[in-house]
C-alpha cells in the first residue's frame, strides 16, 4: 500500500478541520452572546468590557503550521490539541477585571461549558517571554448539558473547544504591535528588537499595576466631588416637588469643570437651607428653564450660588453667558440687586 504524501495528510486534516467549523462557529456566536449575560448576572457590571466580545475563527494555514510545524508531528489528534480553532477576546480596563471575570466564569453553575484555564497568570510572572502578556487564556468547551450540541458525542465534543482571551487595555496594546511582529512576525531572531520590546513589557506590567492602585482608589474612596453630588441629589429629591436627580445621569465632566469653577466650599446644609426657603422660586426656575443643565445635579449648587453669592458666579462663570443670563433672568436675581 503506497504511503501518504505529506500533502495528503495535510489535506485530510484540514477536510476534518472543515468538517467542524460550522459547529465552532455556532459554539462561538453562542459564548458571544451569553459571557456577557452569564457575568452580568453574576454580578460582574459588563459596562467595564472596553472592547469585545469579539470572535474569530482559525485559519487553515494557522491549523496547519499549529499542528505539523510547531513540535506536535506525534500528536496523534492534533485537532483536538489545538484549542484556539475558534476564540473570542475580550479587552478590559485592569488586571483585577480579568481576574474577576475568570473567578465568575469559572464558578458559573448552569453546566453550560467545561472550562479549563490554559495560560496561567502566575505562571507567566515566573517564565514571562518577551512576546507573552498577562492575558488570562480559558479554553471552554460545550458541557454534555449543552442542547445544541447533544447530537454531538461526548468524546467529539473536545474538538469543539473556543479559547476565550481575556486582556488589559495596555495588554491588548503590547500584543498587537509586539506578539503579532515577534511570534507570528520574521523578527524572532532580531535581538535587539527583542530586548527593546521585553523592556517596553516590563514597563507596560508596571503601568497595568499602577493602574490597578488608581481604580482601587476611585472604587474605595469617595471623592469630595461624588459625596457632595449625591447630597444635592438627596436633598433636591427630598425638598423639591418632582426633581428626580439621579446618579446615572450625572455628567462628571461637565459637574466637575463647574466646581472646579465656583469653588466646592460651600457647606451641603447651606444649600438645603437655600432650598426649603426658596423653594417656590427654584421650583419655578426648575420648570422653565429646560437646556441639559436643568437636568444635572448641580444646577441645584449653581442656583443657591446665584441666590447667595451672586457676584461669585457671575465673576466665576465660563459657561455661555446664555445660560447664566435665563437663569438669572427666572430667578428674578437682577430684581433683587
Amino acid at each position: 500500500m503506497k504511503n501518504k504524501t505529506y500533502l495528503e495528510k495535510e489535506e485530510n486534516l484540514l477536510k476534518e478541520y472543515n468538517q467542524l467549523k460550522p459547529g465552532l462557529i455556532e459554539w462561538g456566536k453562542f459564548l458571544i452572546n451569553h459571557i456577557p449575560k452569564y457575568l452580568e448576572e453574576l454580578g460582574y457590571d459588563v459596562k467595564r468590557i472596553q472592547i469585545g466580545p469579539i470572535m474569530r475563527v482559525k485559519p487553515n494555514k494557522s491549523v496547519i503550521s499549529n499542528a505539523f510545524y510547531r513540535g506536535t508531528i506525534q500528536s496523534s489528534k492534533p485537532l483536538m490539541r489545538i484549542e484556539d480553532k475558534v476564540g473570542i477576546r475580550i479587552v478590559v480596563p485592569s488586571t483585577k477585571d480579568v481576574v474577576l471575570i475568570k473567578e465568575k466564569l469559572c464558578h458559573f453553575n448552569k453546566q453550560v461549558y467545561d472550562i479549563r484555564i490554559s495560560r496561567r497568570l502566575d505562571k507567566h510572572l515566573k517564565t514571562p517571554k518577551v512576546f507573552d502578556y498577562r492575558s488570562l487564556h480559558m479554553n471552554l468547551t460545550p458541557s454534555k448539558n449543552f442542547d445544541s450540541f447533544e447530537k454531538v458525542d461526548l468524546g467529539k465534543r473536545k474538538y469543539y473547544t473556543c479559547e476565550l482571551q481575556v486582556r488589559t487595555l495596555l495588554q491588548h496594546a503590547f500584543a498587537e504591535i509586539a506578539h503579532d511582529t515577534i511570534y507570528k512576525g520574521p523578527y524572532g531572531a532580531d535581538g535587539s528588537l527583542v530586548r527593546l520590546l521585553s523592556r517596553g513589557n516590563a514597563l507596560m506590567e508596571v503601568t497595568d499595576e499602577h493602574f490597578d492602585n488608581a481604580y482601587d482608589i476611585m472604587e474605595n474612596e469617595e471623592t469630595l466631588e461624588l459625596s457632595f453630588t449625591k447630597s444635592l441629589i438627596s436633598i433636591a429629591n427630598d425638598k423639591l416637588d418632582d426633581a428626580k436627580f439621579s446618579e446615572f445621569e450625572v455628567d462628571s465632566t461637565l459637574t466637575s469643570m463647574i466646581y472646579q469653577d465656583l469653588g466646592l466650599d460651600e457647606d451641603i446644609s447651606k444649600v438645603e437651607k437655600t432650598l426649603v426657603m426658596e423653594k417656590k422660586l427654584i421650583e419655578k426656575t426648575l420648570n422653565k428653564f429646560k437646556a441639559y443643565l436643568r437636568y444635572q445635579p448641580v444646577i441645584i449648587y449653581i442656583i443657591h450660588l446665584l441666590i447667595t453669592k451672586t457676584d461669585k458666579v457671575i465673576r466665576s462663570w465660563t459657561l455661555d453667558d446664555e445660560i447664566l443670563n435665563e437663569l438669572t433672568f427666572y430667578l428674578g436675581i437682577s430684581d433683587r440687586k
